[in-house]
């Protein structure tokens, strides 16, 4: 126990004393109040820009896929206007 400026003795409380002091508890059917948490756009945006990279790579991998195995004038899209056989 610590001594006080006036010699008087404090009591030691724990961090979680602390915690909990001067709050009323809850009763049996009562539920606890939600914490509203910081919502970033920093999330939004990463998400994005993994999607981003995502479809990149997937659009890069389409494409190869058709130039490896000469697939251009079987695609509608392209025999239009590619000068196909």
């Amino acid at each position: 126990m610590g001594a006080a400026a006036g010699g008087v003795p404090v009591p030691y409380m724990s961090p979680a004393d602390h915690e909990y002091a001067g709050q009323i508890p809850l009763s049996p059917g009562e539920e606890a109040p939600l914490e509203e948490r910081d919502s970033s756009p920093m999330w939004l945006l990463a998400g994005t820009g993994c999607l981003l990279v995502i479809a990149c790579v997937v659009i890069f991998a389409i494409l190869y896929y058709i130039d490896a195995n000469s697939l251009w004038c079987s695609i509608p899209v392209f025999s239009d206007f590619l000068p196909c056989p």
